[in-house]
């Protein structure tokens, strides 16, 4: 049996591509939590802590390749935009093994890079009464080294925006000093780039889920959203990477 063959068996027994699917889109952590305002910093600090199994979404399957399409959005000068269907890929190797905390981030002295928050385009149904949006601001923290036990080091800022409904959410994680943590990443072959106002980036669709990352004026953001379309996730785009 070739290579190819033996690693796609070994992780069909131990993947059940359903369930990882399940948890990419249900974000069950955030469900069920009251949303302030994050200017507001006026919610109790919530602690929580995780410990995330990356896994890499690949194609083992050489005749099963990414469906790439150009989106049906506003054509503008400055947007040549790809989406690299993942969805009928298969469930691939570990890649990551980070243990961290996540912790309510409504106390945490306003960063710098927090700047483009208030400038985001959000679709309209993201904003409620007054303009005040479900929103909630988080931080990740991680051990220095496999010796250190106190989860101090702050690795990333996640900000979450939903709609009045609950069922569409922007994720946006972001640093300006580390990569933020991811617990599944997807393969680069047979992708293809994007470029918005010249910066490079590859976008990524699983099911109703749109996934990209880039580094944009030396902080790094990684962008997850579901149940938004193309032309809204453009805008969003575009409101960040100037």
């Amino acid at each position: 049996m070739s290579n190819n063959k033996n690693i796609k068996k070994m992780f069909q027994k131990e993947f059940d591509i359903e369930i990882m699917k399940q948890r990419i889109l249900n974000k069950e952590r955030k469900k069920g939590m009251n949303f302030k305002n994050i200017f507001k910093w006026s919610v109790a600090p919530i602690c929580l802590g995780a410990i995330i199994s990356g896994v890499l979404l690949f194609n083992n399957n050489k005749e099963l390749r990414s469906n790439i399409y150009e989106p049906n959005i506003e054509p503008k000068n400055n947007v040549s935009m790809y989406i690299n269907d993942v969805s009928k890929m298969m469930v691939g190797s570990l890649k990551i093994d980070a243990d961290i905390k996540v912790v309510d981030g409504v106390n945490v002295p306003y960063d710098e890079s927090m700047n483009f928050i208030e400038k985001l385009s959000l679709p309209k149904d993201f904003k409620g009464e007054n303009d005040l949006k479900k929103d909630i601001l988080e931080v990740v923290y991680t051990n220095k080294d496999k010796t250190d036990n106190s989860y101090t080091y702050l690795n990333n800022f996640i900000y979450t925006v939903y709609s009045n409904s609950d069922e569409r959410n922007i994720e946006i994680q972001f640093s300006k000093e580390n990569k933020p943590i991811r617990d599944y990443l997807f393969s680069e072959e047979g992708s293809k780039l994007s470029k918005i106002n010249d910066l490079e980036l590859r976008i990524y669709k699983y099911d109703k889920v749109y996934f990209t990352e880039f580094n944009y004026q030396g902080i790094n953001f990684d962008i997850e959203t579901t149940n938004i379309n193309e032309q809204e996730l453009t805008d969003l785009l575009l409101s960040i990477i100037k």
